[in-house]
Order: structure tokens, then C-alpha cells, then sequence
């Protein structure tokens, strides 16, 4: 009967042995166990669905719509530069120290600059909010004590994440005009005063025409390296402000009956872009402006006059007789016109 105990016992032996080695194998190695150790929060930045600032400079609800981001409640578009940011910042966030707390033995959250908070944020990613609060400053340079509002440790982590999201509400909000790059564009419409034209990207043929650029008018084509640029200028337009969100009226900004506008087509998307030049701001040069289907009156440089003074012609030319560029003026191209037999500058 013994040999059938030893059996048994070795039998055991082995299955426990082969069981801790798997467990062991399953388990990271110790740099990884400490690295997840020191994650203070990560959130995916394709699956991050609105963010909750509460922070001295700033406080604000961003919700994605897609691939937009928009500011409560007005419904302004938000900065995606500066919301890529953030979310680069806690994708992951990870700590340089962790200090230890329980819920016998908690820390001190007033020394730490946490109770109450300096400011706080609340990401919310696959329907589930994590909020991080982010305390005073620590005795090493830029760095912040920090914790996540379930968690009872402390931690101190970088001070670039609370210099990202303390930023005032301006710095949020989306600087652009336009929202495309120039491959997808398909149509552009210019019109102000005499100057009115529209032009289309066309295919190349079976009989071997390149794509470009044409007139629709006249079908008479362009050079696309001048369209090319013509549109990277736009594409690049920022504005200098914002003055007024859902405004009452238009006529006090010039906009009811616009100085100008510049409209964009993109492939696939049926809705224009369209931007609408309005009046002098009477202040330091400017001009006041519109997005068509966004609620807020914008501040232009007067360089969008630049822009709504392209006459067809200088599209026809070939790069070597630009006049060129006034660095000065923000890289728009300064451009020379003429009038047709129907007084129209083209």
C-alpha cells in the first residue's frame, strides 16, 4: 500500500508544482508589476466620452459627438489639440511615487493639498467616470500630489497634467475656421464684391488627362500647385477671438449682409464648410466672422480680406509669377486682380 501513497504524494506534488509555474509564467515580470503598480488612471483616447474640468482657471463639460468635441452649454466646438493633449496625458497617467494609505490608517489629504482639492477633473470612458484630484505642488520641481477619488494612496505625478487641463476656457475652445486638408477637397466658392468664382477637382480621364483643377464656368483648367496652396492658406486661417456665443442679431457685425465668403466642399459630406466675412472689429484690425452652423461670432485677422481678394486669374498662372508671400501677414499670398468684360475680377 505504500508505493500507492508515494503515488499519490508525487502525484500532488507535481500538480501543485505545475500549477505555481503557470501562475508564476501568468504573472508579469517585477518591472511590469511595479509599473501597474504606479498607474494612477488610464483611458483610452478613441473611448473617452466626455470630460468634468474643475480647475482654478477653468471649469467645463467637453462631450465627444463623434469625432468632435463640443463645450457645454453653448455648444461651441472644442480645441482638439488641446483635448489630445489631455487625454495623451492619462493614457496612462503613471506615478514617479505612490504613499500608502488605508482605510484604518488614512493619510493626511490636507497636507497633501487634497482635501479640498486644488482641482479636479472627471474623465468618463466606456460609460465609467474615474476622477483624478490633483493637490499642491510637491518639494520636487513640476511635480503635483494627486488621487484618484476611489483610491485612499497618493501620488505624485508630473505637474504637465494640471498644467493641461488648468487652462483657461479660451485656450479650449477650437482656434480653426476651417476643418479639412487639402486632398479632400472637392469644390471652393469665393465671392466678394466683383470677385466670384467656383472651381472643382476633376479626375483623370481614360484618354490620359491628369486630375486637377478647373473653372466651372468656363471649364478652363487651373494649376493645381496654386489651387494647392490657395487652399492650404485657407485650411491654415485661425481666428483671433471670440466675441459673441448665439448671437440675436447679425447686423451689428456686418454679417447679415456679408463683406464675403469663402465656401469648402469636402468629398463625401454633402454640408459646406462656409465662412462668412462681416465688418471691421473698430478695434485693433480685424474682422468680425461666422461658421456657418456654429453658434458663435468670431474675431478673423484682417488677412482674410487677402484671402476673399484671389482673383481666378493668379490660379491660372504658374507658381513662378506669384507676386508671393508677406511673412508678416499670418503666410496669406498677396494677389493681384483684373476685371473681366462683365466688371467681375476673376
Amino acid at each position: 500500500m505504500r508505493w500507492k501513497t508515494t503515488l499519490i504524494l508525487l502525484l500532488a506534488t507535481i500538480g501543485i508544482g505545475a500549477y505555481l509555474s503557470l501562475y508564476e509564467i501568468r504573472q508579469p515580470p517585477p518591472e511590469a508589476r511595479e509599473w501597474i503598480a504606479k498607474q494612477v488612471i488610464r483611458v483610452e483616447p478613441d473611448a473617452a466620452t466626455q470630460f468634468v474640468l474643475d480647475m482654478p482657471n477653468v471649469k467645463a463639460t467637453l462631450t465627444r459627438h463623434g469625432a468632435e468635441w463640443t463645450i457645454a452649454p453653448s455648444g461651441v466646438r472644442a480645441n482638439p489639440d488641446t483635448v489630445h493633449a489631455l487625454l495623451g496625458d492619462l493614457s496612462p497617467l503613471t506615478a514617479e511615487r505612490v504613499l500608502k494609505g488605508s482605510a484604518t490608517h488614512p493619510l493626511d489629504l490636507k497636507s497633501f493639498g487634497l482635501d479640498p482639492a486644488i482641482g479636479w477633473l472627471s474623465v468618463a470612458a466606456n460609460e465609467k467616470p474615474s476622477t483624478l484630484l490633483i493637490g499642491a505642488e510637491t518639494p520636487v520641481a513640476q511635480h503635483r500630489y494627486a488621487k484618484m477619488a476611489n483610491r485612499p494612496d497618493v501620488f505624485v505625478i508630473p505637474s504637465q497634467v494640471f498644467d493641461d487641463a488648468n487652462q483657461p476656457l479660451e485656450q479650449w475652445r477650437d482656434p480653426r475656421c476651417f476643418d479639412f486638408v487639402t486632398p479632400t477637397v472637392a469644390k471652393v466658392e469665393l465671392e466678394r464684391d466683383k470677385i466670384r468664382w467656383t472651381i472643382e477637382r476633376t479626375k483623370a480621364t481614360s484618354s490620359g488627362e491628369p486630375a486637377g483643377w478647373r473653372e466651372i464656368e468656363s471649364q478652363a483648367m487651373l494649376e493645381t500647385s496654386n489651387v494647392e496652396s490657395f487652399l492650404n492658406t485657407v485650411a491654415g486661417l485661425r481666428l483671433s477671438g471670440f466675441v459673441e456665443d448665439a448671437p440675436t442679431e447679425l447686423t451689428r457685425y456686418g454679417l447679415a449682409q456679408p463683406a464675403g465668403t469663402i465656401t469648402v466642399w469636402i468629398e463625401g459630406r454633402e454640408a459646406p464648410q462656409r465662412l462668412s466675412v462681416g465688418g471691421s472689429t473698430g478695434q485693433t484690425p480685424g474682422r468680425y466672422g461666422r461658421m456657418e452652423g456654429r453658434v458663435d461670432i468670431i474675431r478673423l485677422p484682417e488677412t482674410v480680406m487677402d484671402l476673399l481678394a484671389t482673383p481666378l486669374e493668379r490660379l491660372r498662372q504658374p507658381p513662378s509669377d506669384h507676386v508671393g508671400t508677406d511673412s508678416s501677414k499670418s503666410n496669406a499670398t498677396v494677389w493681384t486682380s483684373s476685371e473681366d468684360s462683365n466688371g467681375l475680377v476673376r
